[in-house]
């Protein structure tokens, strides 16, 4: 039955930071508000907009096949940058993306995470550049991590630089 009163929950249209997009890999999704929160400051899930995309940054140019990352795009532009009134996209890469492996015979093997890492840097940097084409006002920021398990056996964000 629908409320017929004016919602507590509707009627405050909160803006956010940003928009964050990342993989649907079942290992790392529960992990992520709390990493995002310790690594951007980003306080909690309310304050920023989740695109989950298959490959997650690579989803919007290595891996995007059918057009999914021009959606997220259009999505973080209409909604996140626009209506939202955020300033930031964050897109992640993480290890052992099983998207790179299936779509672009990426797998690497267990003593390869140097190589793996360098890998999904300059894959993010080519997200990167492609989300600065579609948001070329540099009000925009956009930041780029790979997530990683680190040597405590957790995940983590490595920033990477692009512009």
């Amino acid at each position: 039955m629908l409320l017929k009163e004016k919602s507590k929950i509707l009627s405050v249209h909160k803006p956010v930071k940003g928009g964050v997009c990342f993989c649907t890999e079942p290992r790392f999704r529960e992990k992520m508000p709390a990493l995002i929160k310790k690594h951007y400051g980003w306080e909690d899930s309310e304050d920023y907009d989740v695109a989950i995309l298959a490959g997650g940054g690579g989803g919007l140019v290595s891996l995007d096949r059918d057009g999914r990352g021009q959606v997220v795009l259009n999505d973080f532009k209409v909604v996140t940058l626009g209506a939202h009134h955020g300033n930031e996209i964050i897109l992640l890469n993480h290890q052992d993306c099983g998207m790179y492996a299936a779509w672009m015979e990426k797998k690497f093997k267990s003593g390869e995470e140097e190589e793996e890492r360098l890998f999904h840097h300059e894959e993010l940097k080519k997200e990167g550049a492609r989300a600065r084409k579609e948001f070329p006002d540099p009000a925009i920021k956009i930041r780029l991590g790979y997530v990683f398990v680190n040597d405590k056996d957790e995940p983590d964000i490595e920033d990477v630089e692009f512009e």
